[in-house]
């Protein structure tokens, strides 16, 4: 039964590339004009892969591969949960 809540909360990606180097992501359980659709946007630098969320509060995080991204913006950090 919890295993069914935890999936329900999850974001379902969609990630639409921008350029060769940069990728917005979106929730797809919102409408277009839903603005929780908006998770973040990716760009690829020199220094790795930099994730700048728009939830909650905004702030940036670099990541060695796209999909440690991506898995961030489905996994919340330590930082992020209530308490942490």
């Amino acid at each position: 039964m919890t295993l069914l809540q935890d999936r329900a909360t999850k974001p379902v990606l969609e990630i639409l590339a921008i350029s060769d180097h940069e990728w917005r992501v979106c929730d797809g359980r919102f409408a277009q004009r839903d603005a929780p659709r908006m998770l973040g946007y990716i760009d690829r630098t020199s220094a790795g892969y930099e994730l700048v969320r728009l939830q909650h509060e905004p702030r940036v995080q670099i990541f060695d591969s796209l999909k440690g991204a991506l898995d961030a913006l489905i996994e919340p950090s330590s930082d992020e949960l209530p308490g942490g």
